[in-house]
């Protein structure tokens, strides 16, 4: 049984690499290490843009002790080529769901920072190229509830208006980029999480090609995932220009979505596929390789009919075998038989030839 179960595993693994090659798939192809950058979320990145006006940092990540002041800039540029007024001004940040909407508008206790924070000016005007610091303060109450805040400080700048339309109204045209704000107010902080699930895909039928890791945070502040998704060509060879890990913030009582791809996956290949979770605030890891075979549907199709096809012919080739064995096991029965018929028929006229000699 077990030779039988290795000749349908050699045939469709020959199956499957002949379409590689009519398909014209680079089954030597290896990848580099997939990685995307997402510093602005977890306060690496130093600036972000929005249409001509530059603000860094793009993420600060801080903490209080209840009743702190703490003073601080955002650092703004006009890169418009033009001259343009600007206002600064705080919102909420929270997530709405696994793939993390931001969103600006929901209030909360995590996001009670937003009371917090003030402005040494409102608005500024900025000429062509300029660079501007614009002073804030955060105010910690004495009584400010133990663990995560999170706001984010917007510039925001009103660049020209469309010719009214009939009815009187005109269209505004708006820039924003806004620097997101991860704060702690110390205390009896409980950092606590969890996996929900680490996922690939052992067939992918479209690229790119991408794992799913799900972690769910319970604890009062938010703790920093990182993700990383290697890809190696199973037919050989290493990785080059490895990248760090992808990072993501996860909020306090949410559960986060975290998926990475490689975008450069070919249409055609089969991988051996990494991906790996490092939470260091939960002194957690995790690793899991999986082989994942990258075809074309109408290929997986021929693949599975040619398989089918392998199948039926092995079948019918043990049940021809099966039928010779028992045809020839009959054959030798029947000649066995004969050979004592002949045998009982010789006895038998020997022994009457011996009566006829006493006679």
């Amino acid at each position: 049984m077990g030779s039988r179960c290795e000749s349908i595993k050699r045939g469709f693994v020959a199956v499957v690499f002949a379409a590689m090659v009519i398909g014209g798939a680079g089954v030597s192809q290896l990848s580099n290490v997939a990685w995307a950058d997402e510093g602005d979320e977890s306060g690496e990145a130093e600036e972000v843009a929005r249409d001509g006006l530059g603000l860094k940092p793009a993420a600060l990540r801080v903490s209080f002790d209840p009743g702190q002041v703490y003073n601080d800039n955002v650092t703004v540029k006009n890169e418009s080529g033009e001259e343009v007024k600007v206002s600064i001004y705080a919102r909420p940040y929270q997530v709405s769901n696994e793939n993390y909407e931001s969103d600006f508008s929901t209030t909360s206790n995590r996001t009670k920072i937003t009371e917090w924070i003030t402005f040494e000016k409102s608005e500024y005007t900025l000429a062509a190229n300029q660079e501007q610091e614009m002073p804030y303060k955060i105010s910690v109450p004495d009584d400010a509830e133990v663990g995560g805040q999170y706001a984010v400080i917007f510039v925001e700048t009103m660049v020209g208006e469309l010719p009214e339309e009939e009815e009187g109204q005109s269209i505004a045209v708006t820039k924003r980029p806004g620097m997101l704000i991860y704060a702690t107010v110390k205390g009896d902080l409980n950092i606590a999480g969890s996996m929900e699930s680490q996922k690939i895909d052992g067939l992918l039928f479209n690229p790119p090609l991408t794992s799913a890791v799900a972690v769910k945070n319970d604890g009062n502040t938010d703790f920093i995932v990182r993700n990383s998704l290697e890809v190696q060509s199973f037919f050989g060879g290493k990785n080059n220009n490895q990248d760090p890990p992808k990072a993501f913030e996860v909020l306090p009582e949410t559960t986060r979505l975290m998926t990475m791809e490689w975008p450069d996956t070919p249409s055609m290949g089969l991988f051996r596929v990494t991906s790996t979770v490092e939470i260091q605030d939960l002194d957690f890891y995790s690793s899991v390789t999986k082989l994942v075979l990258v075809i074309p549907m109408p290929l997986f199709v021929i693949g599975a009919i040619a398989l089918v096809l392998l199948i039926v012919m092995l079948v019918s080739h043990i049940q021809k075998k099966r039928a010779q064995k028992n045809d020839k096991q009959a054959d030798t029965k029947d000649a066995n038989d004969t050979k004592g018929e002949k045998s009982s028929d010789k006895s038998g006229k020997d022994s009457e030839k011996s009566k006829s000699d006493k006679s």
